[in-house]
Parts: C-alpha cells; sequence; structure tokens
C-alpha cells in the first residue's frame, strides 16, 4: 500500500475502517447465499454485497495507489449511496411480500428501479427514494447532495479537473498527487465510510425484515400447502 502527502497512520486507519465493512458485507452475504429458499431475495442482497465489497475495494485501491487517484475514486461514494437506495426500495415497493418481490422479478428482468410503478402511481425515480429515506435515516440526504457533485463534471469536480500552473493549463500524467488537499482527501473518506455505515443499515432493516417477516411468510405457505408438499415428496421418494 502506498499512502504519500498525508499522515500515514490517519490513512490506515480509515481503511481498516472500509475492511471492516468489506468483512460484515461478505460475512452477511455468505450467510445469505447458504441460507435455504427465498432464491429471489438471495439474488438480490448477494448482488448488494457483492457491489459494496468491489465499491470498498475499488476506492482503497485508488486512492492508496502511488498514482492517488482521489478524481477516479470519489464517484465510488456516490455509487455505495446508490447501493443503499436500491436495498431501501424493496421496502418501498409494497406492503406485502409478495408486492415487494415484484420489485425483484423487475430487476431481474433487466428493467431499471426508476421504472417500477409504485400503487400511488409515483415511480421509484433516485430523489422519490432518497427523500423517503431521509425520514427514517436523517443525514443521508445531504451526502447524497455532496456526493452526487463528485460524479457530474461541474463545480469542484470541473476545477479539480481542470487545473493550471501559473497562467498555462498542465495535464496530470502520472502525478494526480496535490489535486486535492490533506482535508479534502480525509473528508473523502469519511463521506466514503458515511457511506458504508448508511449501507450497513440497510443491510441490518434488511436483516431483520428477514427473521421477523419472509421466514413466517415461508413457514404459512409450507403449512397451507402441507399436503400438496407432502404428496410432491412421496411421489419424488417414489420415482
Amino acid at each position: 500500500m502506498y499512502i504519500c502527502g498525508m499522515d500515514k497512520e490517519i490513512i490506515e486507519e480509515k481503511v481498516q475502517f472500509l475492511l471492516h465493512f468489506c468483512k460484515a458485507y461478505q460475512d452477511y452475504g455468505h450467510e445469505i447465499v447458504e441460507a435455504d429458499n427465498f432464491e429471489s431475495v438471495k439474488f438480490f442482497l448477494a448482488g448488494l454485497c457483492n457491489r459494496a465489497l468491489a465499491l470498498n475495494m475499488g476506492f482503497i485501491d485508488l486512492t492508496t495507489s502511488k498514482f492517488e487517484n482521489y478524481l477516479a475514486a470519489i464517484p465510488l461514494i456516490r455509487l455505495m449511496l446508490d447501493n443503499a437506495m436500491t436495498g431501501y426500495a424493496f421496502f418501498m415497493a409494497g406492503d406485502t411480500f409478495e408486492e415487494r418481490l415484484k420489485l425483484i422479478t423487475h430487476i431481474r428482468n433487466g428493467k431499471e428501479i426508476r421504472q417500477f410503478r409504485l400503487a400511488n402511481k409515483n415511480t421509484l425515480m433516485e430523489k422519490y427514494i432518497i427523500n423517503e429515506m431521509n425520514h427514517e435515516i436523517q443525514g443521508i440526504r445531504p451526502l447524497y447532495k455532496k456526493a452526487s457533485s463528485y460524479i457530474h463534471y461541474s463545480g469542484n469536480l470541473i476545477n479539480a479537473s481542470a487545473q493550471k500552473k501559473g497562467s498555462k493549463m498542465w495535464m496530470h500524467v502520472n502525478n494526480l498527487a496535490g489535486i486535492y488537499t490533506d482535508e479534502e482527501r480525509l473528508e473523502f473518506w469519511q463521506d466514503m465510510i458515511g457511506a458504508n455505515l448508511y449501507m450497513s443499515l440497510i443491510i441490518t432493516k434488511w436483516d431483520d425484515y428477514i427473521r421477523e417477516t419472509i421466514i413466517p411468510f415461508i413457514e404459512r405457505a409450507i403449512e397451507a400447502n402441507r399436503e400438496t408438499i407432502e404428496r410432491l415428496l412421496k411421489e419424488m421418494n417414489n420415482q
């Protein structure tokens, strides 16, 4: 790991924070994949965990390489928030488990979340999701707004991308250090850690939902169809 400029111990501490989140996503993902039943939910959650892992590792690789490529790394903060928003969208899709599964089917069919229409006629557009999230998870909307500025080529991003030395423009080539100050770079790390905290809250919300709602739903479905299930099992055993 190559760390230049800023206090090495501070950055290493931030890296360990992100690696801690990575371990949590990996452990939770393994539990989901190895669990019985609810295949559609496993597909959805395992994908969110894998994406969160990849975004964190990408952020670490880019910022701790010898190029200190924060310019490419900071859009990943916004993508991590997008991950959390996608996980939260499941709870907005409807009041019943069946209605919410329709969103997962919608996504698995290659359609965009923003095309999914709710019973109240709204669609799951980004701003609608983030406004609803902010009622429950206060503070996420300001970070969403801030992180969105890391994606669009305007404001601070264009000022950092197109720099001058004296009266002449210059190209970064192999030297990206110095585009952002130490204070700005530390703030990026804090923002990425913050995005992970929000993502972990969504994982916790999912975990509670699985234990309290999905498993009882499956148990009720099994009980309601016990005779049919027993008959099918008997037929399979007799084959």
